[in-house]
């Protein structure tokens, strides 16, 4: 009905239906009555498309709004992340990034001990290599003997750089950070088999395998599984004599919690290095 000539003829098909007598102006009562319709109907449809498309601006401003709450306030989530929150501690140790760390006490630690010099053991349980203060040769912990092994106490009041044998961007913890991390509490526990302390508490958390130590003057290994042994970078300043000097080491066993005191320098220790800031 796009002009008043269709108006017209529906009109008047309209009223012949009725089948009763019908004149002019019964005609034009018909065709008003029609326009008033379709008017109607035009506005109704109008109405709604107005509706239907508001309905979908809002849908696509609360998308929007969402999509930003979710990029300010909600971290993203890897994998690994979204398994942590129901798997055991364990599992979330093993799958930790040494990359990353853990952060206990506002000090970041690795998550693995020291391999060979500048690399991380391959996994958090795994003891690493032993070395002696302030020096930077590795020494196997598989085996019972120490090839090269020299038990004359190194020199020096800190562990040099050069000495350094942990990965780039790492170094060893001081005498306070160890202290620091000892005081967080520890528990006697095993990680795949291998038994050490956990420190610290979920998800801020760390494993150090229980190192057991090499002899100062013969370089045997011992105690590997009984008790565990990490170096500071710090030397003892009031403990010396004719042959021994002193350097700070955390020491616990499963019958002793963790503590922080002095050993003699020719000792072999693990290592767990600290980020550097």
């Amino acid at each position: 009905m796009e002009s008043s000539r269709n108006f017209r003829i529906e009109a008047i098909k309209n009223l012949k239906n009725l089948e009763t007598p019908f004149d002019e102006f019964d005609v034009e009562l018909e065709v008003d009555r029609l326009k008033k319709v379709y008017e109607e109907q035009l506005i109704e449809e109008a109405t709604e498309k107005n509706s239907n498309r508001k309905k979908k601006e809002i849908a696509i401003i609360v998308g929007i709004v969402a999509m930003i709450l979710l990029i300010l306030f909600f971290p993203i989530l890897s994998d690994a992340d979204i398994s942590k929150t129901s798997i055991s501690t364990e599992q979330a140790i093993e799958q930790e990034p040494v990359i990353y760390g853990v952060v206990i006490n506002g000090v970041r630690w690795a998550t693995r001990n020291v391999n060979s010099p500048r690399t991380f053991a391959d996994r958090p349980e795994s003891i690493g290599m032993h070395y002696q203060w302030n020096r930077g040769v590795g020494y196997a912990t598989n085996t019972r003997n120490a090839s090269g092994w020299n038990s004359s106490p190194a020199a020096g009041t800190t562990w040099a750089d050069v000495n350094n044998p942990c990965p780039e961007g790492w170094r060893l913890p001081t005498r306070a950070e160890l202290e620091s991390l000892s005081s967080v509490g520890c528990i006697w526990t095993d990680l795949n088999g291998v038994r050490g302390r956990l420190f610290g508490s979920y998800p801020n958390q760390i494993f150090l395998p229980a190192t057991g130590d090499r002899h100062p003057i013969s370089g045997i290994l011992s105690d590997v599984g009984a008790w565990g042994g990490y170096w500071s970078s710090n030397s003892s300043i009031n403990r010396t004599d004719n042959r021994i000097l002193y350097g700070w080491v955390l020491t616990f066993s499963a019958s002793a919690p963790s503590r922080v005191h002095e050993i003699d320098r020719a000792a072999g220790f693990a290592i767990r290095c600290v980020a550097i800031n």
